[in-house]
């Protein structure tokens, strides 16, 4: 029984077929350079676990570059795409020692060309051009190697025998943690996992909020000017006033501020943090943030002109970010950070927001 399998299999999977060799070049190379270099800045703690992912990232990245190689014009096109797309997510990967997650995707769709500029020197292009330049070789390898098409009926048993194998590892390993693991390390599908998530998270935005304004507020309807600064980037143990060395916050002490010193951020990004100063959400309840409006729609329940005045820029005019979908509960929304064509290097003070404030202020605006 056993030779008889054997010999069905050769006779759809034939040992001297170039074309695996090939397919496995390419994705030994594609694993390489953008699977591997989580291992050394988050290692881990199984290497036996640590093989079984590496083993079954190899064998569904084989499944889809020898499906990809049944038309030799799509392989040509599509390889360096494919790998000129993850250099641009490795580039980061390795220079931050990050790995890719919702957060990180959010943060990159959340902001705009300016702030993106910023991180982009030589270095990136370079990376990218030699990102490309292997993929290309890669190609080269396999149009001067594969000089016929491979049968559709051998092509499909390959792709069984790979995906079987990968599969039968992944179902094997309890509580999932081979999954677990590919989305923590695996480029692609950490990327594809991350951009579900960003996408139903986008989508929460755009449904109806539970309004807390209709709640128990009250107001005695006296004068009443209420200036909310947010500039959740500042560190607390950084200010003279909060017992730090250097003197960085003369104006405030000399205003006689009252500090909270053990007041932080619920986190250390702004589409996150910023949500929870203007809502009921912390970091164990965040979902809140998405499922109810915010402070500004209580003033403005109870009577106040209300206004949103932000030096960054608006990042998107066709949806709502984790920012503006908070803005936008304001009577007057203002983004003073929107650049011309010829002013892409034009550095905004926050002093500029004064006038916007003094003609809100005199409700002329």
């Amino acid at each position: 029984m056993t030779e008889k399998i054997k010999t069905i299999l050769k006779s759809f999977i034939p040992a001297n077929e170039p074309r695996y060799r090939v397919i496995a070049l390419v994705a030994a190379v594609f694993c390489a350079l953008f699977n591997l270099h989580t291992y050394f800045f988050n290692p881990p703690e199984n290497l036996f676990l640590t093989a079984g992912v590496i083993l079954a990232g190899f064998l569904i990245i084989s499944a889809f570059f020898l499906l990809v190689s049944l038309n030799r014009y799509v392989f040509m096109a599509l390889v360096p795409l494919i790998f000129f797309i993850c250099s641009i997510g490795s580039y980061f990967v390795y220079t931050f020692d990050i790995s890719i997650t919702q957060n990180i995707l959010g943060l990159a769709f959340d902001t705009n060309a300016e702030e993106a500029g910023a991180l982009l020197g030589l270095d990136f292009f370079l990376w990218l051009a030699a990102h490309l330049l292997v993929a290309i070789v890669l190609v080269v390898v396999f149009v001067r190697t594969i000089k016929s098409r491979m049968p559709f009926k051998r092509l499909c048993a390959a792709l069984v025998v790979l995906l079987v194998i990968a599969g039968t590892l992944i179902a094997t390993v309890p509580r999932k943690r081979i999954p677990r693991e590919l989305t923590r390390r695996d480029l692609v599908y950490s990327t594809m996992h991350s951009l579900y998530g960003y996408t139903r998270t986008m989508r929460q935005f755009s449904a109806p909020k539970k309004d807390i304004s209709k709640g128990d507020f009250a107001y005695n309807n006296r004068d009443l000017v209420l200036v909310l600064i947010i500039g959740e980037g500042a560190r607390a143990d950084h200010f003279h006033i909060n017992g730090y060395h250097r003197t960085t916050s003369p104006d405030m002490e000399r205003l006689n501020v009252v500090s909270f010193r053990e007041a932080m951020s619920s986190f250390s990004f702004t589409r996150k943090s910023v949500p929870c100063i203007l809502t009921r959400a912390a970091s164990k309840n965040y979902e809140l943030s998405l499922q109810e409006t915010g402070l500004i729609s209580i003033f403005r329940r109870l009577g106040f002109y209300t206004a949103w005045i932000s030096n960054q820029r608006h990042s998107h005019d066709n949806h709502d970010t984790p920012i503006t979908v908070f803005a936008r509960e304001a009577d007057v929304v203002i983004f003073n950070n929107r650049l011309r064509a010829d002013q892409y290097d034009y550095l905004r003070l926050d002093e500029e927001l004064f006038r916007y404030m003094d003609q809100v202020l005199t409700l002329d605006y």
